[in-house]
């Protein structure tokens, strides 16, 4: 006799559901409509990667000596873009926040497949 498998609600429940998209931040910054203590991040369009025209990390060297350098520049174009804030208002993260960004947006576009366009070049020496 087969028996359904009951799910666990109350183990659903305790587990908070964590949203990759979104940063707490650990200091609160003001924007134009007041404070803000979490960023969200959307997914990128193309007309993002049009508008920009580059990623705002390269990435050199193989598997066994790969290094990423980052474009804080860039990445100041790709924060405000992907959470709808101004550069002004990004410039205002601690530099804690502002690397946890860094590495949510990275992130982000490297989930998006965009491992082998723009300036990544795994074959490039530095």
């Amino acid at each position: 006799m087969l028996v359904p498998k009951v799910k666990d609600t109350a183990a659903q429940a305790a587990a908070p559901h964590v949203d990759p998209r979104r940063l707490p931040l650990s200091k609160s910054i003001q924007s134009h409509g007041g404070t803000i203590n979490a960023l969200t991040l959307r997914d990128p369009t193309a007309a993002d990667y049009i508008e920009i025209g580059k990623l705002p990390f390269n990435v050199r060297g193989d598997s066994a000596d790969r290094r990423v350098e980052v474009d804080f520049k860039l990445m100041a174009l790709w924060a405000a873009r992907l959470t709808g804030h101004d550069e002004i208002v990004i410039g205002q993260l601690s530099a804690t926040d502002w690397l946890a960004l860094t590495g949510r947006i990275n992130t982000t576009l490297i989930q998006a497949g965009l491992t082998d366009v723009g300036n990544f070049d795994a074959s490039a020496e530095s």
